[in-house]
């Protein structure tokens, strides 16, 4: 059985109005510790048929290849704001195909909390038309709750719509110290 797990990643500062707001849950905070943590713990471990990469939108010092095959897009992004605070949308109807460098698979979606969604369907599109996999997990493990844990070496685990089934352990991420 071959498991592939796409991890939401994130290099900028969470600057939505869910967490900058006075009384907001407090998000505003890279997510470079969180994906520094899962990368010394339990995505550390190689497991025979898992494998996990990590799905970024535009990320500094990373550029597309020149020779980017260009796609059919239909997403609205709301880099400013959003319409509830008087700000428009933008519109995009093409961009580059998502490519990857090792197990960080990049795509033309700027980073942001709302955008998560596009971010995963071009991560899956890559791994559909560049890895083979029985199953497909995407994990998502915000700040405020650093540390879910599944161990994937296990074969009694089965993720299914989002629920794993099977005996599982919750382990901090986070080294003591």
């Amino acid at each position: 059985m071959k498991i592939a797990i796409l991890q939401l990643a994130n290099d900028e500062v969470c600057v939505c109005g869910r967490c900058t707001r006075p009384g907001g849950d407090g998000g505003a905070r890279s997510y470079k510790p969180m994906i520094q943590a899962m990368r010394e713990t339990w995505a550390a471990e190689e497991v025979e048929g898992v494998k996990v990469y990590y799905i970024y939108g535009h990320r500094e010092g990373v550029d597309f290849p020149e020779d980017s095959e260009m796609i059919e897009s239909h997403e609205r992004y709301w880099p400013y704001g959003s319409a509830g605070e008087g700000f428009e949308p933008v519109d995009v109807q093409e961009k580059r195909a998502p490519f990857a460098i090792g197990d960080c698979i990049y795509s033309d979606t700027p980073e942001g909390r709302e955008n998560i969604y596009y971010k995963t369907i071009d991560g899956f599109q890559w791994l559909v038309e560049n890895e083979e996999f029985d199953y497909l997990m995407r994990l998502l493990m915000p700040p405020k709750d650093p540390d879910p844990y599944i161990d994937y070496g296990s074969e009694q685990k089965v993720a299914k719509g989002g629920k794993v089934y099977g005996n599982s352990t919750r382990k901090s991420q986070y080294k003591a110290g």
